[in-house]
């Protein structure tokens, strides 16, 4: 019986060791990636530095009720983005309430892009935006 406990904890080991996260192109596990993170009032490097597999998210504050939302100026071809809003959370449903936009890019491709948010109502692109925020990103390969 207790042979039996060791064989089975050994097997289960070597599966799950098994188990680890592989980059495709290079067959080597994926480590060190880090996210970066900012808000509204963080100022993003001169040139930020990203490897392939790395997220930056931006988060800020946004009111959907009057119109205005956060939203890419151009699109981007080196990020994989999710744009993601979350509604503050109340006891009662309120009408008008605002929460956080959040934007994960996740570098896919090596080059440089300029990343622009500006918050504006979508109907106002000639209109200079209320508030705006922008990273130039570097990303190489793993």
């Amino acid at each position: 019986m207790r042979i039996q406990k060791y064989v089975l904890v050994l097997f289960v080991s070597i599966f799950f060791m098994g188990c680890q996260t592989t980059n495709l192109k290079t067959g080597q596990a994926m480590q060190n990636l880090n996210t970066y993170e900012y808000h509204l009032d963080q100022s993003c490097p001169e040139s930020l530095n990203l490897k392939v597999g790395e997220d930056l998210v931006f988060i800020a504050s946004e009111n959907p009720s009057t119109g205005y939302r956060w939203q890419l100026e151009q699109p981007l071809s080196l990020f994989k983005i999710e744009d993601r809003f979350e509604a503050v959370k109340t006891a009662k449903p309120m009408v008008g309430l605002g929460g956080q936009r959040s934007f994960r890019f996740k570098a896919e491709k090596t080059g440089t892009a300029l990343i622009k948010l500006v918050y504006q109502r979508p109907w106002e692109r000639d209109q200079i935006p209320a508030r705006s925020w922008q990273c130039v990103v570097h990303i190489t390969s793993t």
